[in-house]
């Protein structure tokens, strides 16, 4: 990989670069008019962004201290507003334009030849994220004519653009630029396949999980280690551990002085670190647990069950709990024990009724015996898998196959939330076990477009809290650092423009928002005005003198003076 000036570790302001182009002060415009909407999104996960790249710069020879500030930048393209995958997507030319270059690297020019493959596919320009762009670009001039653009762009694992923001930091000497370009990189491995325009928000959180695929994941870490070990050629030697050996092939050669194929296939050769990689913690005991705990909690309440606390912990307890059994399974053997009890004893501790009818299954006035014909005709077996995948749908994921090529997941689900916990627990055990420090980031306390404008503009409440603790090393960006983090990604992607450009339109941005949000409130006044104007003259108990009275005095209490003619009815 080409090189340039080396790294300044202790200033890490931007030194992008600033190329002119037509019509960018033009996108001030459309960036103010949606500054204020987005959600936060993630590609890999923190065990991949932050914790594994981190492992993988410690695995390279890079110290502690550095390591970390790499895999800060590295997650914190999904910590900022300016950079995470979701906010302002829907923005035809910048929107689309971020995610392509930071997270589904792809390029959209593919000539005519190519334009017109797609042409002939989707007759024209059918999807109206298609015609914005378009509309955009015939707007904005650019370069490139419409017939030599395709408008659905496939994510490519390690394409140029992946690499882009990182050799660009590479050149500048700007370590925060080149690790940012890390999670880039380490995105086009996991969107491979999907496009920038719809992401796979129709496969969920698959391509996130390392388990899923650990030998595309352990393709990633190679392309990343060959990458840190271009980027460790421009640090000091103060800023690498050369007392780390870690090799389990055969060499003498400590790590910081290994080649990255070297180093590629001891990483993958350290049975720990492949293990981490491959577990599936679909599987986990305490994932299967949380999600029958959960499944129990949301039957219970539907009316589905009836059961006290102590019989659900004996029901549990004979549970093929075991980490060789998913949710699924787990869960097809308590329908069966439920079901079968219910059949046997009549007790009515389970609503087999009213789980058939709820889910369209039998009419909710089904007889005894046609509940018995239909689970008859099913299949007792084939009923206990089906309602189990039923109850569990959209809660508990389901791997992708043939035969299930769709999923959707709650991320607000204890369920996810325990995933995360383990896949993070099992990743800071291995970092602990291979470098000696309990590791914990702390994410960004300002992920909204509030907390953006507070970061741009260096409001001192916008400042991240930073536990203590002896027994834990907690890590972040500070507000200095995400308010450079912040300025670098701007100008990476719009390179017209300058530092100045974005305060200014921070700026505008937050007189529009005070001024909208004044004008609601007035709005919410004048509403509540009229309707008390409505009850007042709908008041039985008041004759037309006090009526008036009382109209007079609410419009002079509240601020709202009337003509009298609106009112006159």
């Amino acid at each position: 990989m080409e090189s340039g000036q080396k790294f300044a570790l202790i200033n890490m302001s931007d030194h992008s670069r600033r190329e002119k182009g037509p019509g960018m002060k033009r996108l001030l415009v459309g960036l103010l008019a949606v500054i204020g909407f987005g959600s936060s999104a993630k590609a890999y996960d923190t065990d991949t962004h932050f914790y594994a790249t981190y492992a993988m710069a410690r695995y390279t020879g890079i110290r502690h201290e550095v390591a970390t500030q790499i895999a800060l930048s590295a997650q914190w393209m999904d910590e900022s507003y300016i950079s995470d995958p979701t906010s302002m997507i829907f923005m035809p030319i910048t929107g689309i334009k971020k995610r392509r270059l930071l997270h589904f690297p792809s390029s959209r020019v593919v000539g005519t030849v190519g334009n017109s493959t797609e042409m002939n596919t989707i007759g024209g320009i059918p999807l109206a994220i298609e015609q914005m762009i378009a509309k955009e670009a015939n707007r904005l001039g650019v370069e490139n004519r419409l017939n030599d653009l395709q408008f659905m762009t496939e994510t490519v694992a390690d394409h140029p653009f992946a690499s882009e923001l990182f050799m660009e930091g590479l050149k500048s000497g700007n370590l925060m630029m080149a690790s940012a370009g890390l999670h880039t990189l380490e995105d086009s491995f996991a969107h491979a396949g999907t496009t920038a325009e719809q992401g796979h928000a129709f496969i969920w959180h698959w391509p996130d999980r390392p388990f899923a695929s650990p030998e595309k994941y352990m393709r990633m870490s190679r392309a990343v280690i060959r990458a840190l070990v271009a980027m460790r050629k421009l640090l000091p030697a103060e800023a690498l551990d050369c007392s780390l050996k870690l090799a389990p092939l055969p060499t003498q050669t400590p790590n910081c002085q290994m080649g990255a194929d070297l180093l590629g296939d001891n990483y993958a050769a350290t049975a720990a670190i492949a293990n981490v990689i491959s577990y599936d913690v679909l599987k986990d005991p305490e994932f299967v647990r949380t999600a029958l705990i959960d499944l129990v909690n949301r039957s219970t309440k539907a009316g589905y069950i009836r059961k006290s606390k102590a019989q659900l912990v004996e029901l549990f307890r004979g549970l093929p709990i075991d980490g060789q059994h998913d949710s699924e399974e787990v869960a097809e053997v308590m329908m069966e024990r439920l079901l079968m009890e219910e059949f046997s004893s009549n007790k009515g501790s389970v609503n087999v009724r009213l789980i058939l009818s709820d889910m369209g299954r039998l009419p909710a006035d089904a007889s005894p015996a046609l509940i018995r014909a239909y689970v008859q005709s099913f299949g007792v077996k084939a009923l206990f898998r089906s309602l189990a995948q039923d109850l569990l749908r959209w809660k508990v994921p389901t791997p992708l196959s043939d035969e299930h090529r769709v999923e959707l997941e709650d991320d607000k689900s204890p369920i996810r939330e325990k995933e995360m916990q383990l896949r993070t627990k099992n990743i800071q055990a291995l970092i602990r076990n291979l470098y000696g420090v309990q590791l914990e980031m702390i994410p960004n306390p300002t992920k909204d477009d509030a907390g953006f404008d507070r970061e741009i503009l260096m409001d001192r409440t916008a400042e991240t809290k930073v536990k203590v603790d002896r027994e834990i090393t907690y890590v972040t960006l500070h507000l200095k650092e995400r308010n450079a983090f912040d300025h670098m990604i701007f100008k990476f992607l719009f390179p017209s423009l300058t530092s100045q450009d974005l305060i200014s339109l921070i700026t505008k941005a937050a007189q529009i928002k005070a001024q909208m949000k004044n004008f609601s409130k007035i709005k919410a006044d004048y509403d509540a005005y009229l309707a008390a104007r409505e009850s007042l003259k709908a008041d039985p108990d008041l004759n037309m003198i006090s009526r008036q009275v009382e109209l007079l005095k609410l419009d002079h209490s509240s601020g709202f003076f009337s003509t009298g003619y609106r009112y006159a009815k």
